[in-house]
């Protein structure tokens, strides 16, 4: 990881410096539209961070395939939906338009994204990207943001980063050598259409707690804990469900819709309890082993 530090600010303070490699700090423009149906003005967003890129789509490079995203306010920008701080974006040429989107999340701290997720339909879902595929020579730019898709009430602050490009396959790309001499100080010819593009939803993260002994007369306790990501959204939410996975007896939930609840055994013996969570498209689930005793 040292020697992957180092290549990088040798990339970032050389042929990538930020008087060549920063994109012209606007979104705005007259070709910029907003393809998600409850935008979080993106455009808007102030740019205070300051990024590094390294782009291996080998996975025999030193440092491994991937795409690495060093944002200066990685652990400074405030925590989403229980894991994650930003959202990684690339920018894509279609024609004469430059196509940008969010293409996954990013916790807090993480710099690197696979580099084979960086692909529709499975990450880039609107038209004209959803069939996208990187190529060798090609050229995209990438960014990093705050939340900033799902709409306004999902953005936890309203700042981005710098925004630099790559030439897959190759290395850096200076702004110079996409748009001419100067363009860093001149409007952008062709602003990018901005595209909040919705995030693979990941599956919930179940844990149903400790294995605990009891007596037949006593009422266990059940202390689950689910986290999620928020998607999809609709609806946003998960739903919980206990269940008896094995056991020699009848047990009594208090709710068995709560992730804290109770239960009573009708016998002694070995019982396993499930705990499941359902976000409508995903579920997941973690057991616990409950021994019950005779009364003494």
């Amino acid at each position: 990881m040292k020697f992957y530090r180092v290549l990088l600010a040798a990339l970032s303070l050389a042929a990538f410096s930020s008087a060549y490699a920063e994109f012209p700090e606007t979104l705005t423009g007259p070709n910029v539209r907003i393809l998600e149906s409850s935008p979080s003005g993106i455009e808007s967003f102030a740019v205070t961070a300051d990024m590094k890129l390294f782009v291996s789509n080998e996975p025999e490079d030193v440092f491994g395939e991937g795409i690495y995203m060093e944002s200066s306010k990685r652990f400074d920008w405030p925590q989403q939906f229980g894991c994650c701080n930003a959202n990684a974006w690339g920018f894509i040429k279609v024609g004469e338009i430059w196509y940008g989107a969010t293409w996954e999340f990013l916790r807090v701290g993480q710099i690197r994204k696979s580099a084979g997720a960086f692909v529709g339909p499975k990450h880039l879902r609107f038209p004209p990207l959803q069939n996208f595929r990187p190529r060798r020579g090609e050229i995209y730019g990438f960014m990093v943001s705050g939340i900033a898709r799902n709409g306004a009430a999902n953005v936890n602050i309203r700042e981005r980063s710098n925004i630099q490009f790559w030439r897959w396959g190759i290395g850096p790309v200076s702004v110079d050598e996409l748009f001419g001499p100067g363009a860093i100080d001149a409007p952008l010819p062709l602003a990018p259409i901005v595209a909040l593009l919705d995030e693979e939803n990941q599956a919930p993260e179940v844990d149903a707690g400790s294995d605990e002994t009891i007596t037949l007369s006593e009422t266990i306790n059940l202390d689950g804990t689910v986290t999620d990501d928020g998607l999809p959204n609709p609806p946003g939410a998960v739903t919980t469900t206990w269940s008896k996975f094995s056991g020699p007896g009848d047990v009594t939930f208090g709710d068995d819709s709560l992730v804290d609840t109770t239960a009573e055994f009708s016998q002694t013996g070995v019982y396993v309890l499930e705990l499941e969570a359902d976000d409508s498209k995903l579920n997941a689930s973690s057991q616990v082993t409950i021994t019950v005793d005779p009364d003494e």
